[in-house]
């Protein structure tokens, strides 16, 4: 980027305290808050071209990370945990209770190790019947599963080493807590028959994550969109806190009632409306 953009962009900078820690960053624009996060060894420039057009309708804050260009580097370790909380005492000494955040770089990681170590272990779970009832299966999960056949083995393997690493550092995130709650996708649902809307949605799922992890995850109704389409969250737990999860997304489910609301269905034509000895 040219260093004539990048100047243009000066009088946006701040800086703010947080939790002791000078932390600069790029802020312009009102209303709700939006975070915009720069991968490891980046820093808050990777985000000016972003900055004004997102200021339009949202205060934007592309910050440096702790540790990072001209925020304060102070001597500890730099890991997620750390990270995290520099996020969070930032957020305090802007005034910001709660945010869009967005990232880059290590979200695309995560997707990538999803699509290496998913789709390998999916192919050979299918095998057998990819080869003999390939019409059984929907077009995007046909070609989903396809695509884990042509994944090298150098690569899963490497993918897995990473996996290990990043799980750990997950673990150590959930350390204090019992369970964690976070959205389920980043897109509201739409109607199953609408392949255009599937196909930009569907890869802004949020499970990919606890897919690499393993730690179990379950999503529960938290609402309905304008469309009237349902919303939900996600709930995760530590390795095998299974009943844990369950208690809480029961809990919530009592409490919430989401779950008793159910759409009006209309009937298809030539389709039963009654089943004799059940209920419609």
């Amino acid at each position: 980027m040219a260093s004539q953009e990048i100047e243009a962009y000066a009088k946006y900078e701040r800086y703010y305290t947080a939790g002791g820690v000078r932390t600069r960053c790029f802020e312009k624009g009102e209303g709700e808050p939006v975070i915009l996060l720069h991968g490891s060894g980046g820093h808050a420039e990777t985000w000016v071209r972003n900055l004004i057009p997102l200021a339009e309708k949202f205060r934007v804050l592309a910050i440096d990370y702790l540790g990072h260009g001209f925020t304060d580097k102070p001597k500890i370790t730099y890991n997620l945990p750390n990270f995290s909380r520099h996020l969070l005492d930032f957020m305090d000494a802007a005034g910001v209770k709660k945010a869009h955040l967005v990232g880059e770089s290590q979200g695309g990681q995560i997707n990538a190790l999803s699509n290496i170590i998913i789709g390998a272990e999916a192919s050979a779970c299918h095998a057998t019947w990819m080869r003999e009832r390939p019409q059984d299966y929907g077009a995007l999960a046909r070609e989903r599963i396809m695509a884990g056949a042509f994944v090298r083995a150098a690569d899963y393997v490497n993918a897995t080493r990473l996996r290990r690493k990043m799980t750990d550092v997950f673990h150590a995130v959930l350390s204090d807590v019992d369970v964690a709650g976070t959205v389920s996708s980043m897109d509201p649902a739409c109607r199953i028959d609408d392949t255009k809307a599937l196909e930009l949605t569907y890869g802004r799922q949020a499970r990919a994550p606890f897919n690499i992890t393993g730690d179990p995850a379950l999503s529960v109704p938290v609402g309905f969109s304008k469309a009237g389409f349902p919303l939900s969250m996600q709930i995760v737990g530590k390795p095998f806190s299974e009943a844990l999860v369950y208690r809480v997304a029961h809990a919530y489910e009592r409490a919430a009632q989401w779950g008793e609301r159910h759409p009006t269905l209309e009937a298809t034509e030539g389709a039963s409306q009654k089943v004799e000895g059940e209920k419609v």
